[in-house]
């Protein structure tokens, strides 16, 4: 609905903004003038309650109390078309955190940082790819660009936690492709080091299960399995031995981390248990990590005898 004023009636320019803030919650002075609202009608919604001016040339509705989400929205509508939410807001976007109106993070791109009442305003130069995506309509920092603008004065929980977090979602490998983007960016170095034993490694990538059988076959104190890759019912096993009654299995991590992952592999330890069997999960991080330790937990099953 672009025409002017003088062809289209009061009220139905009322409905149609009506209808875009219950949609986008937010608006601004120059999409009111294009629906046909001149700066003295603009005034008038402000001055009876119709609109609440929360920046310069941005409103939401006056007669409900902003919510953090729109007030967030409203932040980064008064920043600019190239803004992007980041930084906590932009972990709070994403679910990883409460939303703080009191505390919104913007990021421009820009030769010069934008000075917004109520808003703390961050400059950079163009993101780059996985570093900003679309999220309910909003340009919102990812989770790798988000640990990056945070590792420099976030608190080393909170960062944990946003790992953690993204480790379940499947959202940490593009972490270590923006950090060679941004060598000297601060902090960076904190979080590689946070970031030790969460992302993939050349081991991971290489093959889980051939890098442990490799490493197996020099353990000359660990009897090899009576048979590998045995497919029994709907279950696929990495390891058995039927004397000691024990079955491995090798957890890589794309394929444990999902909640239908889970599920299933807790379906699969009681099918084995049922059998009157026990299992071993090794994990790829732990193998990695910890080689004497899983080193020590086979000896211990595989010297008790079924």
């Amino acid at each position: 609905m672009r025409r002017s004023d003088a062809l289209v009636p009061r009220h139905d320019r009322d409905r149609v903004l009506t209808v875009r803030l219950r949609r986008e919650l937010v608006i601004s002075t120059a999409e009111l003038t294009s629906y046909g609202f001149s700066p003295t009608e603009i005034r008038g919604l402000v001055t009876h309650g119709d609109l609440l001016r929360l920046h310069r040339g941005v409103y939401v509705d006056g007669r409900s109390a902003p919510t953090p989400w729109c007030r967030l929205k409203a932040g980064l509508l008064a920043a600019g078309p190239d803004a992007f939410l980041s930084h906590a807001s932009a972990a709070a976007a994403r679910r990883y955190r409460p939303i703080n109106p009191r505390d919104i993070h913007v990021t421009v791109v820009a030769t010069s940082t934008p000075q917004i009442a109520g808003i703390t305003v961050h400059r950079s130069a163009p993101p780059g790819p996985g570093e900003v995506s679309i999220d309910r309509g909003v340009r919102v920092a990812t989770l790798p660009r988000i640990l990056l603008d945070l590792a420099a004065t976030g608190p080393e929980a909170e960062l944990a936690e946003l790992i953690t977090a993204g480790e379940r979602r499947g959202s940490l490998e593009a972490v270590a492709e923006i950090l060679a983007r941004h060598p000297r960016r601060r902090g960076s170095g904190r979080l590689r080091g946070l970031l030790a034993g969460h992302l993939r490694t050349e081991l991971y990538n290489s093959g889980f299960e051939r890098a442990f059988w490799t490493w197996f076959a020099t353990q000359a104190d660990l009897p090899p399995p009576d048979v590998t890759n045995l497919r029994v019912g709907p279950y696929e096993f990495d390891g058995v031995w039927y004397a000691q009654a024990l079955v491995l299995e090798l957890d890589g991590r794309a394929y444990h981390q999902a909640r239908a992952d889970i599920e299933r592999d807790r379906a699969k330890d009681a099918y084995v248990q049922r059998r009157g069997m026990r299992i071993l999960r090794v994990t790829d991080t732990r193998f990695e990590l910890d080689r004497g330790g899983v080193h020590d937990d086979l000896r211990a099953f595989l010297r008790q005898a079924a």
